[in-house]
């Protein structure tokens, strides 16, 4: 308990910064204690492994870099001094204790004295930029009395207007204004000078295009290049004069001088303003019936899963399409929770359609499986084509509420599995606008595995929704060629020497005239001589002898014990050994 608590204190110490010196005390107080316990003789083996560098390390880690380089610098020095392969842990405590003293002592800091520099003064171009603490004087509600001295224009290099009234400057690309700027380290946010950055200017803007205050007017976007997301759903206003940009955005115009808020694109139309994320699946609306009854046809959302080697049905199947009296069968569903046994109906002589009745297919025999996925979200709707410049030509179906996921066809049925489905379009993957939801949700909806079905891991990222069906023969079968399966195919498989034991066994187990069981001991044939090691035997019971004689209360122990075994009969004295 001991030794464990000192190292919960020590694993749950944080890693210092630079600016930590106070928590050295703590550290120093930790390794104190250490060490106080590694004097005790109780405890002195037992934490005996910090002295030596592979327990001291991971601590050193956890000072400041500066500290480390101090710590390896008289390290190296102790080990040469006193020819040892690494310093004590004690060493460690009174460098720890120094660090803290010093770097805590308030005589012995430095305060920054460093002031803000001058618009005036000459920058060099290959200086790193670096966070800069400013002292700042000047207070006014005036916009333009915060603003450092104008630059030139840097478009025509004179003073009469700066960058912000520069025409040709704006009729440039945004981005080819963003790199001019980012050239000659200007501010852009007021695009009047190099002496901050956009993070720490406290200029008020307004730009004098769109009156907004979010950006200056020398990075006004021209027209089409503004998209602003429209956060509500609603149509654009007409009085602003906004169209509608393709990918699901608004493209602002806005001539009315009224404030906007500036650039800003979000994803709500497709995803439904939750801001999760969503990707479709190939999830498509079809008709399903017997195939003598097209007439009586039933709508209903199918699955094309081309990593499932049979066609899957939910439960609710066999009551919308009123099946019955259907034999129940077992079966193997191998999915990422393993293989699991299972058993379901079976379905047959369906036929699917497409929605015009144009293509009609028949499906092979169903399986009724309860594990099929059911997340209505993936369904490809109209929404997504239409805020997709890419898809505006393909007609999806809108949602109906009133189908459900029912079928999950595999590639048992190979005329499905195209690029181009005959039933119709499909939509594969993420459909989000933009990169505004995270790369990693913390929901994930998916079935998949990487492991094969021979139980062999694979670095290859296979499709989602594998299935893989497993038949189970009531009885085996015989002279067809066909290898019956087992549980015990995986087992492993008895040695040579496993067998050539248990055949030892079979022959010479046997019981004795007075009822007690006797067995060989398994020796190797042919048997192995052993060398002689009366040397090593009689080192070790003279060491056994000097320890009893030191200790009487083991030497009475183990004649009491010794006694018992030979008066029942479990050992006997051995008899004296032969000259050979």
């Amino acid at each position: 308990m001991v030794e464990a608590s000192l190292k919960r204190k020590l694993e749950k110490f944080p890693r210092l910064g630079s600016k930590d010196n106070a928590k050295l005390y703590e550290l120093a107080d930790i390794l104190s204690e250490v060490g106080a316990m590694m004097e005790d003789p109780i405890y002195g083996s037992l934490l005996g492994y910090y002295n030596t560098s592979s327990d001291v390390l991971p601590i050193v880690g956890k000072l400041p870099l500066h500290i480390q380089g101090k710590w390896t610098v008289r390290a190296a020095r102790y080990k040469k001094e006193k020819s040892v392969a690494f310093p004590p842990f004690s060493e460690s405590v009174v460098f720890i204790k120094e660090m803290s003293s010093m770097l805590n002592d308030p005589g012995l800091v430095y305060k920054d004295t460093l002031t803000t520099r001058t618009s005036n003064e000459p920058r060099s171009k290959d200086r790193v930029r670096s966070n800069i603490q400013v002292n700042k004087t000047q207070v006014s509600s005036n916009e333009n009395s915060n603003k450092q001295p104008k630059k030139q224009c840097l478009i025509h290099n004179t003073s009469n207007h700066d960058i912000n009234q520069c025409r040709a400057f704006r009729l440039k690309s945004l981005s080819e204004r963003r790199r001019i700027l980012s050239e000659h380290r200007l501010c852009f946010r007021c695009c009047d000078t190099d002496a901050h950055i956009y993070k720490n200017c406290s200029v008020s803007v307004k730009c004098a295009e769109c009156s907004s205050s979010q950006h200056p007017t020398a990075l006004h976007p021209r027209d089409g290049h503004s998209i602003s997301g429209n956060r509500n759903g609603h149509k654009p206003d007409k009085n602003n004069n906004n169209s509608t940009s393709p990918n699901g955005g608004e493209i602002t115009t806005s001539q009315n001088g009224g404030e906007n808020e500036g650039v800003v694109s979000k994803c709500t139309r497709v995803c439904g303003g939750t801001f999760t994320g969503r990707s479709c699946s190939k999830t498509i609306l079809v008709r399903v019936h017997r195939t003598n009854s097209p007439e009586q046809a039933t709508y209903m959302y199918a699955i094309i899963d081309d990593q499932s080697n049979r066609t899957l049905c939910k439960p609710g199947f066999f009551n919308i399409m009123d099946v019955s009296g259907e034999t129940v069968e077992q079966y193997t569903l191998v999915s990422c929770a393993g293989d699991l046994p299972t058993q379901g109906r079976r379905a047959h002589g369906f036929s699917v359609s497409s929605l015009n009745g144009q293509f009609t297919l028949p499906l092979p025999d169903i399986l009724e499986c309860d594990q099929i996925p059911n997340n209505r979200t993936e369904i490809p709707t109209p929404e997504i084509t239409n805020y997709h410049s890419h898809l505006k030509d393909v007609k999806l179906p809108p949602l109906r509420s009133n189908s459900e996921i029912l079928l999950l066809i595999g590639r048992d049925v190979p005329r499905l599995i195209t690029s181009r489905l005959n039933l119709g379009w499909v939509v594969v993957g993420n459909v989000c606008l933009g990169t505004t939801h995270p790369p990693n949700p913390s929901e994930v909806s998916v079935l998949k595995t990487r492991i094969l079905g021979d139980g062999r891991p694979t670095l290859f990222d296979p499709c989602d929704n594998q299935f893989n069906v497993k038949g189970v023969c009531e009885e085996p079968i015989i002279g067809q060629g066909v290898f019956k399966q087992t549980h015990d195919d995986n087992k492993v498989g008895l040695s040579v020497e496993d067998r050539a034991f248990l055949d030892l066994m079979d022959k010479e187990f046997v019981r004795d005239t007075n009822g007690k069981w006797t067995a060989p001991l398994p020796f190797r044939k042919p048997r192995p001589r052993l060398p002689n090691n009366r040397h090593q035997a009689l080192k070790r019971a003279q060491l056994l002898d000097v320890s009893l004689q030191r200790n009487s209360v083991k030497r009475e122990h183990l004649v009491t014990f010794m006694k018992g075994i030979l008066d029942n009969g479990h050992a006997e004295v051995a008899p004296p050994l032969k000259e050979l």
